[in-house]
């Protein structure tokens, strides 16, 4: 799954990801870049990645320097 024109994952790797990203969201309400780095070990680049893709996709929206869930209309 292509996530930017630099950044690709597996398909299972990124379904994954975006299924802890989501639970973590719901729990918590808003996640750090940071935040996301840790929980899968990596580093900040492919993280950027994918939080922009998700942001782009309407799964999450951008508040300072957190993430949250976008409400459903």
């Amino acid at each position: 799954m292509a996530v930017s024109d630099e950044v690709v994952f597996r398909k299972s790797d990124y379904e994954f990801m975006v299924e802890k990203i989501r639970l973590s969201l719901q729990q918590k309400g808003q996640i750090s870049l940071a935040e996301v780095r840790d929980l899968f070990k990596t580093s900040r680049r492919y993280v950027q990645a994918l939080l922009e893709h998700l942001d782009a996709t309407g799964m999450t929206v951008r508040s300072g320097d957190f993430r949250k869930l976008r409400k459903e209309r």
